[in-house]
């Protein structure tokens, strides 16, 4: 599985103040079958532990809906969704070969 994670965290807030120390002490990703319905809500500091808490959802084969939000005294409201697909990949075929025969010619 290929998973990578990003985002650019806010500078400012919802009425366009700038951001403050400690206004936000984390993410939560939520996930779910779609849009604003999040069955699965994870809490994250970065990309990189937010790689990690996904894949320890074991998400089933199926298509999701994904989004952030900031985390502090104040919620944010959730990011716009991006969508995703779990699927399987098979693994590539074994033992191939390729056998050549040359006529040699008299």
């Amino acid at each position: 599985m290929t998973l990578s994670v990003s985002w650019n965290a806010p500078t400012k807030n919802a009425d366009g103040s700038p951001l403050q120390g400690g206004e936000i002490t984390g993410y939560e990703i939520g996930i779910g079958p779609s849009a604003g319905n999040y069955s699965s809500i994870v809490p994250v500091a970065d990309p990189a532990g937010a790689v990690k808490a996904i894949e320890a959802l074991k998400l089933p084969m199926g298509d999701y809906a994904a989004a952030i939000r900031t985390v502090g005294p104040a919620d944010s409201a959730w990011s716009q969704p991006t969508f995703f697909k779990v699927t399987l990949v098979p693994m590539a075929p074994t033992d191939f070969r390729i056998a050549l025969l040359l006529k040699v010619s008299q």
